[in-house]
């Protein structure tokens, strides 16, 4: 990509231009087979690197839903446990209640 070029003469070149990225401007057009493989390949893409606010890249991305996913399994696993203990607690107090004398 080319930085410190103007709109103008960017689309003359037949490119793309972006003043949002705070790396390049302007860039050569890719057709999205070409572009997908361009930012599978390569991480540190001008895609990966030219995340606005809010937006992060997209194997920060991957990496917190993964976070995410483990963090509800895990909370999945103790509301298991505690409604099994729960249940328990209820039985035996059901026992107790029929075992001891009015």
């Amino acid at each position: 990509g080319f930085g410190g070029i103007s709109g103008t003469d960017c689309t003359a070149r037949g490119c793309c231009y972006d003043e949002t990225s705070p790396h390049r401007w302007c860039y050569p057009r890719a057709t999205r087979t070409q572009w997908a493989n361009y930012t599978s390949s390569n991480p540190q893409s001008y895609r990966t690197m030219r995340s606005g606010p809010g937006e992060q890249p997209q194997d920060v991305q991957e990496a917190e839903a993964a976070k995410r996913r483990a963090e509800t399994q895990q909370q999945s696993k103790q509301d298991k446990v505690l409604e099994d203990k729960l249940s328990r607690f209820k039985k035996m107090r059901q026992k107790l209640g029929k075992t001891s004398p009015p």
